[in-house]
């Protein structure tokens, strides 16, 4: 389990914490450490891997970094460190899918823990958020055909991926009658 808290320590400024928690053994570990100005905000775990953002008020401006930590190694890892905002991360074994407004507009991006490289995934003004993927694949809302959000879903095994295609545009139905 992971989770992300504060504490404001005396006179000092606020101290925020990202935790682990080992339900086998029962043991609490602080993974990284920070003051304020600078937040953490818990994003995803699977298997061995963490993911989490910060961000730091700089100036007038926001300075935004992602993070992945691997559990087993003990290493933090930063995946991409700008002014957009890079959010909502997924990850599906060695890949973790982000979205950032580096061009201007929220895209998708794909991180390869393997390389230490990323790659953009989609290129389109709309609003988009809700990234998730799992075996090959990555579905998330997108808003360039409806205010309300369309499902998209795109292969992430082609090169480059393959054109997203519908798999829901928002006819959702009560499963609880």
């Amino acid at each position: 389990m992971v989770w992300g808290e504060w504490e404001k320590l005396g006179w000092s400024p606020i101290q925020y914490r990202l935790c682990l928690y080992d339900i086998t053994t029962g043991i609490k570990e602080v993974i990284r450490t920070t003051s304020a100005p600078i937040s953490i905000y818990p994003s995803d775990i699977q298997g061995y891997i963490i993911t989490w953002q910060e961000s730091m008020r700089y100036s007038k401006y926001y300075l935004y970094t992602l993070y992945y930590y691997n559990i087993s190694t003990g290493v933090t890892t930063c995946i991409v460190r700008d002014e957009h905002s890079p959010t909502g991360s997924s990850i599906d074994g060695n890949l973790i899918a982000y979205t950032s407004t580096k061009d201007g507009a929220y895209n998708f991006y794909l991180y390869d823990i393997s390389t230490n490289t990323s790659k953009q995934l989609t290129r389109s003004p709309s609003l988009k958020s809700g990234a998730v993927i799992s075996n090959g694949k990555m579905a998330w809302i997108d808003q360039r055909n409806d205010p309300y959000g369309d499902v998209y879903m795109a292969f992430l095994d082609k090169t480059p991926p393959a054109k997203p295609v519908v798999v829901d545009e928002g006819e959702f139905t009560d499963s609880t009658t």
